[in-house]
């Protein structure tokens, strides 16, 4: 069940992460550090309680002392994400740290469709833990992310060198996957403050976005058991009876993702390391929905749904339309490339960034596979265009060709 684990320095002061990748379960991230002559950690989630008997063994591999945990913080209350968080934190007495929504699992005041419909049960043994309730009072300011405020909710942690990690939590929404929401960047630059001079040799790419469920390339997975099939019995249950009762067929529900929530985090980043709570780390760029939409992106952006047929039949004029933000996409392209160029990456740099890019477009539900696919084509139909591009300047038109060939030794 355990996919992999990455250890990894970051920058030069010691800080190192590991990352523990599971098949079943959300992943554990820990960052070690030295503190008063004394290595510590840092832990963001601490995965499923099913993964009890291979823990220890995997943090004494990672040269993790249970007894020199200083924090862990827990993205949301769904189980297989804080599932092991009272067995991790007892050694040290270290501090759990939660959305202060997260209260109501903990004591019992689950709402009736969780508890029905999801079947979440209450964390009763963190009640035995030290607990700190984060609220936006204790973080004091809000990182704009695409013109939506994400509430700072602690001060930074600050692991001795310049980097540090902001915990947020998502701006509130009725369609969203839990009412606790947490995420987390990693970085030497004060997100909070934007209009302030970046540190000397800061690049974006070295920033690490914690995103718990809210961004996922991949959804979680269950196990041969099947024992999530339960849950979709009692989604499916839950809609009809909502449809028989009057109410509709209710599409929403608290699994669901807020999608602006969503798109703001994608839409905001030049380049971003993500790590998510399920499947491994991705990177994240702009310049997917702003360079290489696909066409449900498209028809999103004129009004329509997915439907590509009922939208041309109620609008003559569409393909000129969908002609005209394709060329505004490929325009977001090259604008997104001159953009990284500024912020100093080589042009080499910049290939392996698309290469990356496109190979970790695939996976999701039927649809949304589908989407990845057509991002894909549309990365090389646009590095075709770009090749042999007149009115850009001939190292664009080489790294296309570059890019071009290293996709083209890719087997999708």
């Amino acid at each position: 069940m355990l996919i992999k684990t990455i250890h990894e320095q970051l920058g030069p002061g010691g800080l190192e992460l590991t990352s523990i990748y599971f098949r079943y379960g959300g992943n554990i991230y820990i960052f070690s550090y030295q503190k008063d002559g004394v290595r510590k950690h840092t832990l963001i989630d601490t995965g499923d309680k099913r993964h009890s008997d291979s823990i220890m063994p995997l943090l004494e591999e990672a040269n993790v002392d249970p007894k020199a945990i200083e924090r862990i913080i827990i993205t949301h209350s769904h189980p297989d994400h804080y599932g092991l968080a009272h067995i991790l934190a007892k050694p040290s007495g270290a501090t759990i740290m939660v959305h202060h929504n997260f209260e109501d699992a903990i004591e019992a005041n689950r709402n009736i469709f969780e508890r029905n419909l999801l079947g979440l049960r209450n964390p009763q043994e963190l009640k035995q833990c030290k607990i700190e309730y984060l609220s936006s009072q204790k973080g004091g300011c809000s990182v704009k992310i695409s013109g939506l405020d994400f509430p700072r909710v602690a001060e930074p942690v600050s692991f001795g060198g310049n980097a540090r990690l902001d915990i947020l939590s998502i701006p509130e929404s009725e369609a969203t996957h839990t009412r606790d929401q947490l995420i987390s960047i990693y970085s030497v630059r004060d997100h909070s403050r934007p209009e302030t001079e970046a540190p000397q040799g800061y690049r974006p790419s070295d920033d690490i976005l914690f995103s718990g469920d809210l961004w996922l390339m991949r959804g979680p997975l269950f196990d041969r058991k099947m024992k999530g099939i339960s849950f979709y019995i009692r989604r499916g249950l839950y809609r009809v009876k909502s449809l028989f009762a009057g109410r509709g067929f209710r599409s929403v529900t608290v699994i669901e993702q807020d999608m602006a929530v969503k798109e703001a985090l994608k839409g905001n980043f030049s380049v971003v390391r993500v790590k998510p709570g399920h499947g491994e780390e991705f990177l994240g760029s702009r310049i997917l929905p702003f360079g290489l939409p696909a066409d449900s992106d498209l028809l999103k952006t004129l009004g329509y749904g997915s439907d590509i047929d009922s939208a041309r039949a109620k609008d003559s004029q569409l393909e000129l339309k969908i002609a005209d933000l394709l060329e505004q996409a490929y325009a977001g392209f090259i604008r997104e490339v001159q953009t990284w160029q500024k912020q100093g990456y080589s042009y080499a740099e910049i290939t392996e960034f698309m290469v990356r890019i496109y190979k970790e477009q695939y996976g999701g539900s039927k649809a949304v596979a589908y989407d990845r696919k057509q991002r894909k084509e549309r990365m090389k139909t646009t590095l075709s265009r770009l090749q042999k591009d007149k009115d850009v300047p001939a190292a664009f038109r080489q790294l296309a060709e570059t890019t071009l060939e290293k996709l083209a030794e890719i087997k999708d």
